[in-house]
């Protein structure tokens, strides 16, 4: 208990799956947290478990593939917290389907969400850290993101383009703000038991799901010690890949 204490963090996504499962770790470990994504109702819900923990908190309705309210997130979270320690990108969204069978709205839709609204998100939040000449960025890309020879994978392109693509940002971010003291970990998880991977393969089996409590721990872990040189670490006794320039 209380690894976090007087952290403040951003959890953008942070309505179910991954993002409510890392709120809620920071918070019990003592940080205060604001929560953001589409749907209110969620992330009130996620709220009020943080209040019930003790911690400050608020949830934020936010579109992050949007600048103006990613912008105005950022200042209504500082005003909430004082300072953002730590920022944690869950957003996403997923799409299985034949490259040639695509639209350009979805190619759009995906990218938006799982690369433009990190980008949004992480611009918005570095001139604070940069200030503070500290912080955690935290991007969740996937294993799709990591390039594995063979066949017989899921016609996942534009999902896998996109999470590409967000492991070459967080590269290029945490070589740009390495001198600032900041550290910008992309997280590439195994499959997890979430909402998305359930609407994305109702018949996936459960027991092969990566849990999203041992991913919260992970960024909790690193969050926690503030000198904490990552870089091409394999964890496979959790089967989550993880990337991280500092």
């Amino acid at each position: 208990m209380g690894r976090l204490n007087g952290i403040c963090t951003l959890v953008v996504g942070g309505g179910r799956g991954l993002g409510r499962a890392t709120a809620l770790a920071f918070a019990r470990e003592g940080a205060d947290v604001v929560v953001a994504a589409r749907t209110q109702s969620e992330i009130e819900k996620v709220a009020k478990e943080i209040k019930k923990l003790g911690r400050k908190t608020a949830a934020i309705k936010t579109d992050a593939t949007v600048n103006s309210q990613v912008q105005a997130l950022v200042q209504e979270a500082l005003k909430i917290l004082g300072k953002i320690d730590v920022l944690v990108n869950c957003q996403g969204d997923w799409l299985i389907k034949p490259t040639l069978e695509t639209t350009e709205e979805e190619w759009d839709r995906i990218v938006d969400t799982n690369l433009k609204s990190v980008y949004l998100s992480c611009r918005a939040v570095l001139p604070t850290m940069i200030k503070q000449k500290s912080g955690h960025i935290f991007n969740i890309s996937s294993k799709a993101g990591l390039w594995y020879p063979g066949g017989g994978k899921p016609p996942i392109s534009i999902y896998k383009a996109s999470k590409m693509g967000l492991i070459g940002l967080s590269k290029a971010l945490a070589e740009e703000h390495v001198a600032d003291g900041i550290g910008v970990h992309c997280i590439c998880p195994a499959p997890m038991d979430t909402p998305m991977r359930w609407a994305a393969s109702p018949d996936a089996k459960k027991e092969r799901l990566l849990s999203p409590d041992t991913v919260a721990e992970l960024m909790v872990m690193i969050a926690s010690h503030a000198d904490l040189n990552i870089s091409e670490v394999i964890a496979p006794e959790i089967r989550m890949p993880y990337t991280s320039i500092r």
